[in-house]
């Protein structure tokens, strides 16, 4: 299939999706339901009655349907966020789009999706599909902070219970630099909690995106060790490094997820002193 056939099969499958959702509004625009009764396709919904009518009169299956609407759902985000001239990038541009690329796109924020946009459309990315290089902003709720957050807490008590289960592993002292400026990233986060508003500057220069990304490319990628402690810094410095845009967007946290934060921070400096007094010890061993 040539790339302009898949950019055609592409297209017929968001205006697919768009006829289901320009027939859902007009339904709503007569209706005297609210709008989020027209969201749910859960049996007996108004918008499962509509989305049958409409497949069944198409001849597809509704299964087909719903899968062309969520993508047309995708499209229509990065529309609203990037603008008309985006349909060029996505459908017509130099570099084939995936309708996966598409959609996980659109679940970022507004920033990072005209940030990838605009990269795809002058050249410099093949792909809009974010990726983990992106130093733009990406919240789009306070959730998200401790969702990071427990996946750099897992990541580390993973690496805790390796080295105290065995032999630590010989990498654990390039781990410990990471782990150590993961902590300082922890603790910023959660003095942020307290502050009413946060600005670029209250982030440390030695913590800001050029110093910690300088340190990602400078530094050494000795197996998945360490990789598990990059990967946990990244978690939690991402979040510090949103906070200013946060406390501007009103993304504040609800008390339960401040208190979730400050459980989180608890206990990955907890599993980094428990690896850092495992490594000191196998230092001690080596005397």
């Amino acid at each position: 299939m040539t790339r302009k056939a898949l950019n055609q099969t592409l297209l017929s499958r968001y205006e697919l999706g768009k006829s289901y959702i320009d027939k859902r509004s007009e339904a709503l625009a007569t209706s005297k339901s609210e709008a989020e009764f027209w969201r749910s396709l859960a049996k007996g919904t108004l918008a499962r009655e509509l989305m049958n009518q409409h497949s069944q009169s198409l001849g597809i299956s509704f299964k087909t349907l719903r899968s062309a609407v969520e993508f047309a759902e995708a499209v229509e985000s990065l529309l609203a966020n990037c603008g008309n001239g985006a349909m060029e990038t996505i459908f017509h541009g130099k570099y084939l789009q995936t309708e996966e690329a598409i959609k996980k796109l659109s679940r970022t924020s507004d920033v990072r999706q005209q940030y990838r946009m605009l990269g795809v459309s002058e050249g410099r990315f093949r792909s809009l599909a974010p990726q983990p290089t992106d130093l733009v902003f990406d919240t789009v709720s306070f959730q998200e902070v401790n969702s990071r957050l427990a996946r750099a807490r897992g990541a580390i008590v993973t690496m805790d219970t390796e080295s105290r289960s065995g032999k630590p592993p010989s990498t654990l002292s390039i781990a410990i630099p990471i782990l150590e400026d993961t902590k300082k990233a922890a603790f910023l986060l959660a003095k942020f909690l307290d502050l009413t508003s946060v600005s670029d500057s209250d982030i440390p220069e030695k913590l800001t995106k050029k110093s910690i990304w300088e340190k990602f490319k400078s530094g050494e990628r000795a197996g998945t060790f360490v990789g598990k402690a990059r990967l946990a810094l990244r978690l939690t410095i991402k979040s510090a490094w949103d906070y200013p845009e946060m406390c501007r967007r009103q993304l504040r946290p609800s008390k339960e997820d401040a208190e979730c934060t400050r459980r989180e921070v608890k206990t990955i400096s907890k599993s980094i002193a428990s690896l850092k007094r495992t490594w000191q010890f196998a230092q001690n061993s080596k005397r």
